[in-house]
């Protein structure tokens, strides 16, 4: 019996793999499907059901995936670039997947079905009752707060407060209709209103542990610049306002500081012309959307990486930053708030916007002239990194859950 139990235990999986968003370096959401997807093509055979428009990156993924790509062709292309139609174009995606993977549960009878990306909780997924377990990557239902939202631009508060309207209307008859039929439910937060019994708290996001061990992973040296770095899409969620506005009250302090912005964005023009009237414009450095290679050598150049994101599920910037060696300072709401230890970064308290920009310019003060503290906490941030920010950790709990699922004999 107990050969019989590890045989079962170890035998390779059949898993359906519904990922609308799978790319490498493409975004974290087409990150988190390709992360896992790597990972369990290594021990498993999976179907991928994807976007068509995925296909020419998925490469080198050997015989133990089977890509199924699926398109809407007379749905115009224009729907994939617009913010609001795009979520229509995903929604009726979802529709024709469930047929898909309906004709595929047939053919091959999989251990499982996983919904895997979009990972959130307000557009459902249909992939439920189909004879087989099914397990849903729900995410966090993240909201940016009023008080946080009113600091935006007019077009990204608009954009926000809907979304906030769609997550709080439709995502809670989401989560209540897709939580019923789901077997396992994967969140990245404690916060939801799903049954425990069927939930695990899993944060979705890693780095290739070869990568996340060619980082280096020692303090800055001292010397005529105290640079600050940010990485990330020019919008209103990054909070690259906020940041600004904090860099602005370190320079009477800290007068050879240097902020550099990596990214791009429809927020840059309002950025550059907020930071010209905070007096700091001079001290800020706006360069544009830059590969990844440069982007690791902007934070080896840098003394302190800056990330106050109003909306962050995961936070692909901030593990390579504390990967690096780079002391990190970041705003504690969404998954930062749970999974990024204390002792690792300073997390930034939410609360009124004058608080927050008052205390990020306190922790910038006080690690530009403690340098010893700088680099404890900078070692301390890549250790946790390396411990915590490989896709190996990530694969190994999911397996675990597909694992746990199957002893169950559940969805059958």
């Amino acid at each position: 019996m107990e050969i019989e139990d590890h045989m079962e235990q170890t035998r390779p999986l059949k898993v359906v793999l519904s990922a609308f968003a799978c790319a490498p370096d493409r975004g974290s959401e087409p990150g988190v499907g390709w992360g896992v997807l790597r990972r369990l093509a290594a021990d498993h055979e999976v179907w991928l059901l994807t976007n068509a428009a995925n296909v020419p990156y998925l490469r080198d993924l050997g015989p133990s995936v089977r890509i199924i790509p699926i398109d809407l062709p007379r749905v115009p292309r224009a729907f994939q670039g617009n913010f609001g139609l795009h979520h229509v174009y995903y929604f009726l995606w979802q529709i024709k997947t469930r047929e898909v993977a309906r004709r595929v549960c047939r053919e091959v009878r999989p251990d499982l079905i996983h919904h895997l990306t979009y990972v959130n909780s307000w557009i459902p997924s249909f992939l439920g009752n189909l004879g087989v377990p099914f397990i849903w990557s729900a995410g966090a239902a993240l909201t940016v707060p009023a008080q946080l939202r009113r600091t935006m631009s007019p077009s990204s508060r608009i954009l926000e407060a809907l979304r906030n309207l769609l997550v709080r209307s439709i995502g809670r008859v989401t989560r209540k209709w897709v939580g019923q039929q789901a077997d396992l439910i994967l969140t990245a937060s404690p916060a939801h209103s799903f049954d425990r019994s069927r939930t695990k708290i899993i944060h979705l996001g890693g780095l290739e542990p070869s990568e996340l061990h060619s980082f280096p992973s020692v303090a800055r040296s001292p010397d005529e610049v105290f640079r600050i770095c940010s990485v990330g899409r020019l919008v209103g969620l990054k909070g690259t306002h906020l940041a600004i506005a904090a860099v602005a009250r370190c320079i009477p302090i800290v007068p050879n500081l240097e902020f550099v912005i990596v990214g791009d964005g429809i927020e840059r023009k309002r950025l550059e012309k907020l930071a010209r009237g905070l007096g700091c414009g001079e001290h800020v450095r706006f360069v544009g959307w830059v590969d990844r290679e440069k982007v690791r050598s902007w934070l080896s150049a840098s003394n302190l990486f800056l990330h106050l994101s109003l909306r962050e599920l995961f936070g692909y910037s901030l593990l390579e930053a504390m990967a690096s060696g780079v002391p990190t300072i970041c705003l504690a709401l969404g998954g930062p708030a749970h999974f990024l230890p204390s002792d690792a970064c300073v997390k930034i308290q939410p609360g009124p916007v004058e608080d927050i920009v008052q205390s990020s310019a306190e922790a910038i003060q006080s690690l530009a002239t403690m340098s010893d503290e700088r680099s404890d906490l900078g070692r301390r941030g890549a250790e946790w990194a390396r411990d915590f920010g490989s896709w190996d950790r990530a694969a190994s709990e999911i397996e675990s859950f597909y694992r746990e699922i199957g002893a169950a004999g559940v969805g059958r």
